[in-house]
Protein backbone atom coordinates (compact mmCIF):
# COMPACT_ATOMS: atom_id res chain seq x y z
CA UNK A 1 0.00 0.00 0.00
CA UNK A 2 2.79 2.39 0.94
CA UNK A 3 4.66 1.56 -2.28
CA UNK A 4 1.50 2.18 -4.34
CA UNK A 5 1.12 5.66 -2.83
CA UNK A 6 4.81 6.35 -3.46
CA UNK A 7 4.48 5.26 -7.12
CA UNK A 8 1.36 7.41 -7.62
CA UNK A 9 3.06 10.42 -6.01
CA UNK A 10 6.19 9.84 -8.06
CA UNK A 11 4.17 9.72 -11.26
CA UNK A 12 1.82 12.65 -10.63
CA UNK A 13 3.71 14.94 -8.25
CA UNK A 14 4.20 17.71 -10.82
CA UNK A 15 0.50 17.71 -11.75
CA UNK A 16 -0.54 17.66 -8.08
CA UNK A 17 1.72 20.56 -7.07
CA UNK A 18 0.84 22.63 -10.15
CA UNK A 19 -2.89 22.00 -9.64
CA UNK A 20 -2.70 23.07 -6.00
CA UNK A 21 -0.85 26.27 -6.95
CA UNK A 22 -3.41 27.02 -9.68
CA UNK A 23 -6.41 26.31 -7.42
CA UNK A 24 -5.02 28.49 -4.64
CA UNK A 25 -4.37 31.27 -7.17
CA UNK A 26 -7.93 30.91 -8.50
CA UNK A 27 -9.39 31.14 -4.99
CA UNK A 28 -7.30 34.27 -4.30
CA UNK A 29 -8.51 35.81 -7.58
CA UNK A 30 -12.15 35.03 -6.67
CA UNK A 31 -11.78 36.48 -3.15
CA UNK A 32 -10.26 39.66 -4.56
CA UNK A 33 -12.93 39.87 -7.32
CA UNK A 34 -10.29 39.90 -10.04
CA UNK A 35 -11.66 39.06 -13.46
CA UNK A 36 -9.25 40.85 -15.77
CA UNK A 37 -5.71 41.97 -15.09
CA UNK A 38 -4.67 45.28 -16.53
CA UNK A 39 -0.95 45.04 -17.08
CA UNK A 40 0.99 48.14 -18.04
CA UNK A 41 4.10 46.44 -19.39
CA UNK A 42 2.63 43.08 -20.36
CA UNK A 43 4.96 42.81 -23.35
CA UNK A 44 8.00 43.19 -21.09
CA UNK A 45 6.62 40.64 -18.61
CA UNK A 46 5.82 38.13 -21.34
CA UNK A 47 9.18 38.55 -23.09
CA UNK A 48 11.02 38.16 -19.77
CA UNK A 49 9.13 34.96 -18.94
CA UNK A 50 9.81 33.61 -22.44
CA UNK A 51 13.52 34.46 -22.07
CA UNK A 52 13.80 32.67 -18.72
CA UNK A 53 11.94 29.60 -20.01
CA UNK A 54 14.08 29.51 -23.16
CA UNK A 55 17.29 29.76 -21.13
CA UNK A 56 16.27 26.92 -18.81
CA UNK A 57 15.21 24.77 -21.78
CA UNK A 58 18.65 25.47 -23.29
CA UNK A 59 20.33 24.21 -20.11
CA UNK A 60 18.13 21.11 -20.08
CA UNK A 61 18.89 20.35 -23.73
CA UNK A 62 22.60 20.88 -23.09
CA UNK A 63 22.40 18.47 -20.16
CA UNK A 64 20.57 15.97 -22.36
CA UNK A 65 23.26 16.31 -25.03
CA UNK A 66 26.02 15.73 -22.48
CA UNK A 67 24.21 12.69 -21.10
CA UNK A 68 23.73 11.32 -24.63
CA UNK A 69 27.46 11.68 -25.28
CA UNK A 70 28.15 9.58 -22.18
CA UNK A 71 26.04 6.63 -23.35
CA UNK A 72 28.86 4.08 -23.41
CA UNK A 73 30.75 5.32 -20.39
CA UNK A 74 31.03 3.98 -16.89
CA UNK A 75 28.72 6.76 -15.68
CA UNK A 76 25.86 5.59 -17.92
CA UNK A 77 26.39 2.02 -16.81
CA UNK A 78 25.96 3.17 -13.21
CA UNK A 79 22.80 5.10 -14.17
CA UNK A 80 21.42 2.03 -15.97
CA UNK A 81 22.30 -0.19 -13.01
CA UNK A 82 20.25 2.10 -10.74
CA UNK A 83 17.31 2.12 -13.22
CA UNK A 84 17.81 5.81 -13.85
CA UNK A 85 17.78 5.86 -17.63
CA UNK A 86 13.98 5.78 -18.11
CA UNK A 87 13.35 8.22 -15.27
CA UNK A 88 16.03 10.54 -16.60
CA UNK A 89 14.51 10.68 -20.08
CA UNK A 90 10.99 11.10 -18.67
CA UNK A 91 12.00 13.78 -16.20
CA UNK A 92 14.06 15.80 -18.67
CA UNK A 93 11.45 15.77 -21.46
CA UNK A 94 8.54 16.91 -19.27
CA UNK A 95 9.82 20.43 -18.40
CA UNK A 96 10.99 20.95 -21.98
CA UNK A 97 7.49 20.16 -23.29
CA UNK A 98 5.78 22.32 -20.63
CA UNK A 99 8.20 25.17 -21.35
CA UNK A 100 7.40 25.05 -25.06
CA UNK A 101 3.65 24.89 -24.31
CA UNK A 102 4.02 27.90 -22.00
CA UNK A 103 5.88 29.90 -24.64
CA UNK A 104 3.25 29.13 -27.27
CA UNK A 105 0.41 30.03 -24.88
CA UNK A 106 2.12 33.31 -23.89
CA UNK A 107 2.43 34.19 -27.57
CA UNK A 108 -1.26 33.40 -28.16
CA UNK A 109 -2.34 35.48 -25.14
CA UNK A 110 -0.03 38.31 -26.26
CA UNK A 111 -1.49 38.35 -29.76
CA UNK A 112 -5.05 38.40 -28.42
CA UNK A 113 -4.58 41.33 -26.03
CA UNK A 114 -6.86 44.30 -26.45
CA UNK A 115 -5.63 47.89 -26.58
CA UNK A 116 -5.94 48.23 -22.80
CA UNK A 117 -3.63 45.23 -22.16
CA UNK A 118 -6.25 43.36 -20.14
CA UNK A 119 -5.48 39.70 -19.55
CA UNK A 120 -8.40 37.48 -18.55
CA UNK A 121 -8.31 35.57 -15.27
CA UNK A 122 -8.64 32.23 -17.08
CA UNK A 123 -5.57 33.00 -19.22
CA UNK A 124 -3.58 33.89 -16.11
CA UNK A 125 -4.66 30.67 -14.38
CA UNK A 126 -3.70 28.57 -17.41
CA UNK A 127 -0.32 30.32 -17.50
CA UNK A 128 0.16 29.73 -13.77
CA UNK A 129 -0.54 26.02 -14.27
CA UNK A 130 1.77 25.69 -17.28
CA UNK A 131 4.62 27.62 -15.71
CA UNK A 132 4.19 25.68 -12.45
CA UNK A 133 4.45 22.42 -14.41
CA UNK A 134 7.62 23.75 -16.04
CA UNK A 135 9.20 24.95 -12.77
CA UNK A 136 8.29 21.85 -10.76
CA UNK A 137 9.55 19.62 -13.60
CA UNK A 138 12.81 21.56 -13.72
CA UNK A 139 13.24 21.26 -9.96
CA UNK A 140 12.45 17.56 -10.22
CA UNK A 141 15.11 16.91 -12.87
CA UNK A 142 17.61 18.95 -10.84
CA UNK A 143 16.88 16.84 -7.75
CA UNK A 144 17.10 13.63 -9.81
CA UNK A 145 20.44 14.70 -11.30
CA UNK A 146 21.74 15.47 -7.80
CA UNK A 147 20.70 12.01 -6.59
CA UNK A 148 22.30 10.35 -9.61
CA UNK A 149 25.48 12.37 -9.07
CA UNK A 150 25.62 11.14 -5.46
CA UNK A 151 25.12 7.52 -6.58
CA UNK A 152 27.79 7.88 -9.26
CA UNK A 153 30.27 9.47 -6.87
CA UNK A 154 29.52 6.76 -4.29
CA UNK A 155 30.12 4.08 -6.93
CA UNK A 156 33.42 5.72 -7.94
CA UNK A 157 34.43 5.96 -4.28
CA UNK A 158 33.77 2.24 -3.79
CA UNK A 159 35.73 1.36 -6.95
CA UNK A 160 38.60 3.67 -5.93
CA UNK A 161 38.75 2.11 -2.47
CA UNK A 162 38.91 -1.37 -4.02
CA UNK A 163 41.65 -0.25 -6.40
CA UNK A 164 43.61 1.33 -3.57
CA UNK A 165 43.29 -1.84 -1.48
CA UNK A 166 44.40 -3.99 -4.42
CA UNK A 167 47.37 -1.71 -5.15
CA UNK A 168 48.35 -1.68 -1.49
CA UNK A 169 48.30 -5.48 -1.45
CA UNK A 170 50.36 -5.66 -4.66
CA UNK A 171 52.91 -3.17 -3.35
CA UNK A 172 53.18 -4.56 0.14
CA UNK A 173 56.59 -5.41 1.37
CA UNK A 174 57.07 -8.81 2.91
CA UNK A 175 59.46 -9.07 5.81
CA UNK A 176 61.29 -12.29 6.36
CA UNK A 177 62.36 -13.22 9.86
CA UNK A 178 65.92 -14.51 9.93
Amino acid sequence: MKDDIHIILEKYITVIISSVITIVSGIVFLKLNMTDFKMEKVDLIFSSVISVITTIIGFLLTGLTIIMSLMQTRIMRIIRKNSGEKLLSKYIISPIIWGIISIIYILIVGFNLNSENNVKRLNILVLIFEISMFIVGTIRISYFMKEMFLKISEEYKIKDEKNMTRKAKENSVKFVNK
